[in-house]
């Protein structure tokens, strides 16, 4: 019987570690460097130490360029494209590879100097047809018209529970000369599929969820901060091939003085285990999260001690409040996000292993970073509700955190700084005050959701001892270590008694 016994724990030893084996795959492959003339493409030069991954754990290729790879992960192969080379959108990528497959990557040469531009762009999110049109001829008619940055980096929920959208959505991705990446958000599932299926649209048209590149003196990581619950949740929880990922890329990718930049959709701050990845960033480089998912801006700090904090950016919505609101002449919402910032994203313009942020408004002038308030713009419906028969001045920086610092000037005299709330912005009550006696919006418009929510980029100044009549200007400064230097003027004539 004891025989017996020890034959099936053996048999079924084996059948379990055989089972586990099915699960790895291995793969082999090239890098090599793209040539122009046929005579340097016939010899096809390897790279040497270029670094492939599965999501999870790295692998390098030897002097020849060549690499040999044991995978389990269920996600598409990638290399990490290093500092001074380029690739195509997808050509960095292949879908998951079968046991025994053949993966040649070709880099192509870059002259790519460390000062460069990148813009981060937060939640899309379409839901039809009509909405991507909504997107084309306001963020996609925008940025095809700027020149001024290099690459762009999505920050999930391209859709909105829609995968079938993928495919025209990326007509008009792809419509834009400059490169892009692409994070994995919360509603770029396939909606109510089994975990294991959900993300399988979105892998195979944008790639990896969990993947890293160089540009210049950065070292970019993307994470995936999705963990899926139930049949249509999620919490933000980063998985252990995560964690394993970064650790290794952390460990034989990173290099002295790089600037670190990690994309995710979830904000850190909302993570489950934020500290497992704060444990392994507690090391001797900047380091610069950037972040979506709450269509609204805001900027937080995580201490480590006895080094620069990290920063997070929390980077607002193309798609504003989700495209509700009243629509303008071009059929396009208002779609004020609730903390009363308009819809846009953000310019980051890297020097070195620094950096400095600006938001950017869609459809407005560069120069608009803010909105004023001062006294009541309709007193037939807001009086007595929002400081609007003080003389309270308010001012929303869209941008701004704990760390900026706005002055007042009159007649070029400092006339103090402003105070820091948080409380709702004045333009965000009025919406909802004219929701609530149903004056607004239009019945060919959407309603405006989530109302009530403190804007963290609030200040104010009360102004009673100061006679309008003297003056007519009042200008704005702004002091932030992060951001590009603005000052701003305000034309008073119209609050004159």
């Amino acid at each position: 019987m004891i025989k017996k016994l020890c034959i099936l724990i053996f048999f079924f030893g084996f059948s379990v570690n055989a089972l586990i084996a099915q699960h790895y795959r291995s793969i082999s492959g090239k890098v090599y460097l793209k040539e122009n003339s046929d005579r340097q493409k016939r010899k096809s030069r390897g790279i040497a130490g270029i670094y492939l991954s599965d999501g999870e754990h790295l692998f390098k290729t030897d002097k020849s360029g060549n690499f040999n790879a044991k995978i389990s992960s269920e996600s598409p192969f990638f290399v990490i494209v290093p500092g001074g080379y380029k690739m195509e959108n997808t050509s960095w990528y292949r879908s998951i590879p079968k046991d025994g497959e053949q993966i040649n990557f070709e880099l192509q040469k870059e002259s790519i100097n460390d000062n460069f531009n990148f813009l981060a762009i937060g939640d899309l999110q379409v839901g039809s047809r009509e909405e991507i049109n909504m997107a084309d001829v306001s963020f996609f008619r925008e940025i095809a018209n700027r020149d001024d940055f290099d690459f762009g980096m999505y920050l999930g929920d391209l859709v909105n529970d829609n995968t079938e959208i993928f495919h025209p959505l990326l007509e008009s991705m792809n419509s834009i000369s400059k490169p892009y990446r692409v994070v994995y958000g919360n509603h770029d599932w396939k909606h109510g599929a089994l975990h294991e299926l959900q993300d399988k649209p979105f892998e195979a048209d944008f790639g990896p969820k969990n993947y890293a590149f160089e540009r210049g003196n950065v070292l970019f990581i993307t994470l995936n901060s999705i963990y899926p619950v139930g049949k249509y949740g999620y919490k933000g929880i980063y998985k252990a091939e995560t964690i394993s990922f970064v650790k290794e890329v952390l460990d034989k990718v990173l290099k002295k003085n790089q600037l670190i930049i990690i994309n995710q959709h979830i904000p850190l701050r909302w993570m489950k285990n934020k500290n497992e990845l704060l444990d392994l960033l507690t090391i001797d480089h900047e380091v610069l999260v950037l972040s979506g998912h709450t269509h609204s801006i805001s900027r937080h700090f995580y201490q480590r001690d006895g080094r620069s904090d990290i920063q997070e950016v929390v980077c607002g919505a193309v798609s504003g409040n989700w495209w509700t609101g009243q629509k303008n002449w071009e059929a396009l919402p208002l779609a004020l996000m609730k903390d009363g910032a308009p819809r846009g994203y953000f310019k980051v313009s890297v020097s070195d292993n620094t950096y400095k942020l600006r938001y950017k408004a869609i459809g407005l002038d560069p120069g608009r970073q803010m909105n004023t308030w001062f006294g009541s713009l309709d007193n037939n419906y807001i009086a007595n509700t929002i400081d609007t028969l003080s003389n309270k001045f308010i001012l929303n920086f869209y941008a701004g955190s704990d760390k900026t610092k706005i002055k007042v000037f009159v007649k070029d005299q400092f006339m103090g700084y402003m105070e820091k709330e948080n409380k709702l912005d004045p333009y965000i009550n009025r919406i909802k005050l004219w929701q609530d006696k149903e004056l607004y919006p239009n019945k060919l418009s959407q309603k405006s959701p989530y109302l009530n929510t403190p804007s963290s980029h609030i200040w104010s100044m009360d102004m009673s001892d100061l006679n309008f009549k003297d003056f007519n200007l009042l200008t704005i400064e702004m002091e932030d270590p992060f951001l590009e230097p603005f000052k701003y003027s305000i034309n008073f004539r119209d609050f004159r008694e």
